[in-house]
């Protein structure tokens, strides 16, 4: 269990580039305390974690490019909403669910690759943790938004228009 701590040293310098800008910064923090959290929270022996954690930081990375071409379409879309015809947000929204797909087949993927390498205990364990992590997350966004003044540079967001009543159909 000692070298524990040297493995996922090792690991986090080797398979994750170093952070350029503040963003990029807390990016890093994050996912080094993601792989803390979920070590422990999986129990991993050393030599557990020598072959999981390659294994999920491919799966990471797949998953963190799914992501970011989600949210490019949708950064497109909201740029040329006014603009966009039916069509155009047909297919985008066609589109969001083909992503909800495909990251539905890379996790069904990995998900046996992940019982190739842990028992399955652990395996659930690694779903549960991520879970736990990600809510840990939301409420430490929450706190800090709630700490956060509005920045001067910034105006505020205008008042979003009330949403149409879903009960009624077109």
């Amino acid at each position: 269990m000692k070298q524990l701590p040297i493995i996922i040293a090792l690991l986090l310098s080797v398979s994750i580039l170093p952070a350029q800008n503040k963003k990029g910064e807390k990016l890093e923090k994050v996912r080094t305390q993601k792989v803390a959290f979920l070590t422990q929270k999986m129990n991993l022996s050393p030599d557990e974690a020598q072959v999981f954690w390659p294994v999920y930081n491919e799966f990471a990375s797949q998953k963190e490019a799914l992501n970011k071409k989600k949210r490019d379409v949708m950064v497109e879309l909201k740029q040329k909403w006014d603009t966009a015809t039916d069509n155009q947000k047909e297919a985008v929204a066609d589109q969001m669910i083909a992503f909800r797909m495909e990251e539905a087949q890379l996790d069904q993927s990995y998900h046996a690759q992940f019982k190739e390498v842990l028992p399955i205990d652990k395996v659930l364990k690694l779903y549960q943790a991520e879970l736990q992590f990600k809510n840990y997350l939301m409420k430490q966004i929450r706190s800090s938004s709630k700490q956060r003044a509005p920045r001067p540079d910034r105006p505020d967001r205008p008042e979003k228009s009330p949403r149409p009543d879903r009960s009624e159909k077109s």
